[in-house]
C-alpha cells in the first residue's frame, strides 16, 4: 500500500485492513484485534479518510461564524479575496489597512472577515500592522511573517483568536506547494533563467537539505512562513495526536466540491469562480528532479505522515 506510514502506528499490526472500524481504532490509538508485531502502512487515500473521520468523530455543534486559516501557497489569496469581497470589502483596500476597515464595517456581530481583513486575529508579538513575530521563548523557525500566515500552533494567543468561530483551511501536496513557493520568490523576475528543474533543486538544497524545521530557527530559511509544514496550521503543537486548530480541513485537489459544500453548510454565499489569484509568471510545466522530491519528502515528513500525501521519490 503506498509509502505512507501512519503517525497513528500500532506497534503490533500485521495486516492493514482499512475498514471503518480499523481506521477508527487507529485514530483512537487502539490496535485492532488479531495483530502481532508489524507496523501498519496506510495508503494516501486512507490518509485523507483518517483526517475526515477524525473531524466527524470530534464533531461538535457548528458555531455561527467561520474563519479561515491561511496556509501559505495553498490558494489562500484566492479564498481571502473571494470571501472578503462577498462580505463587502472594497477590492482596493490593501492588506495593511483592510483589518482596520473591517472593524468598523461588519453588518452583524458574528460576521468574520478572512485573512488579511480579519480584525479579530491577534498575536503575542505583533511587529507592526501586518506582521507577527515569533513569541519569546518559542522554538519556531521564522522571525516574523504576515499575521494571517503565522502558524497558530506556534502562538497560543493567535490560536485563541480563532476560537470564536469554526475554522477551515486548505491542504496541498508538499511538492506542489514547494514549487509554488519557488515561483513566488521569482515572481518579479523577467529573466527566466531560473526556470528549470536544476534551479528548483538548488532552491531545495538551500532551504531544505540537512535541516529540520527547528534547525531553521538559526538560519532564517523558511521565507516568511511560505515553507512552514502544514501540520502547524492544523494541529496544536503541530502534533496530529493533539486537538485540531483547523476544524474543516479541505484539499486543494478537490476544492471544487469541498469548498461549495462547506459554504452551503454555513449559509455563506462565497464563490471562488473568477477570483483565482495565481500571481504567477511564465515559468511552468517543468518537473522536479528526484533529488528535489526526496528533499521535500524528508523535510515535510510530518505532513506526509499526518495527511497521507503520496510519495513519489
Amino acid at each position: 500500500m503506498g509509502g505512507y506510514r501512519s503517525s497513528y502506528e500500532c506497534s503490533s499490526l500485521r495486516k492493514c485492513d482499512m475498514s471503518i472500524l480499523h481506521i477508527a481504532a487507529l485514530l483512537l490509538g487502539i490496535c485492532p484485534a488479531g495483530t502481532d508485531g508489524v507496523d501498519c502502512e496506510i495508503s494516501p487515500s486512507h490518509g485523507k479518510a483518517l483526517i475526515q473521520m477524525r473531524q466527524a468523530m470530534n464533531d461538535a455543534p457548528m458555531k455561527s461564524c467561520l474563519s479561515f486559516i491561511h496556509i501559505p501557497k495553498n490558494m489562500g489569496g484566492t479564498v481571502e479575496i473571494a470571501g472578503n469581497i462577498a462580505f463587502g470589502v472594497n477590492p482596493a483596500d490593501s492588506n495593511d489597512t483592510c483589518a482596520n476597515w473591517a472593524a468598523g464595517n461588519r453588518t452583524s456581530s458574528n460576521q468574520r472577515f478572512w485573512g488579511y481583513c480579519d480584525d479579530h486575529l491577534n498575536c503575542s508579538n505583533r511587529i507592526n500592522i501586518s506582521h507577527c513575530g515569533v513569541p519569546a521563548g518559542t522554538d519556531a523557525p521564522v522571525d516574523q511573517c504576515h499575521f494571517q500566515h503565522f502558524p497558530p500552533a506556534w502562538d497560543p494567543t493567535l490560536a485563541e483568536s480563532y476560537v470564536q468561530c469554526d475554522t477551515f483551511c486548505i491542504l496541498r501536496h508538499p511538492v506542489d506547494r514547494f514549487i509554488s513557493s519557488f515561483l513566488w520568490v521569482h515572481r518579479n523576475e523577467d529573466d527566466l533563467s531560473y526556470c528549470s528543474p536544476k534551479a528548483l533543486e538548488t532552491y531545495a538544497v538551500k532551504h531544505l537539505k540537512d535541516l529540520s524545521v527547528l534547525d531553521c530557527v538559526h538560519r532564517n530559511r523558511l521565507n516568511g512562513c511560505l515553507l512552514v509544514p502544514q501540520v502547524y496550521y492544523v494541529f496544536e503543537k503541530g502534533d496530529p495526536q493533539q486537538p485540531q486548530i483547523c476544524r474543516h480541513v479541505l484539499h486543494m485537489d478537490s476544492i471544487d466540491h469541498e469548498f461549495p459544500a462547506l459554504m452551503k453548510s454555513y449559509g455563506l454565499s462565497v464563490d471562488l469562480e473568477g477570483y483565482w489569484n495565481h500571481r504567477s509568471n511564465d515559468c511552468h510545466d517543468f518537473s522536479p528532479t528526484r533529488k528535489t522530491i526526496k528533499l521535500v519528502e524528508d523535510f515535510y515528513a510530518q505532513d506526509y505522515e499526518a495527511f497521507g500525501f503520496s510519495r513519489d521519490a
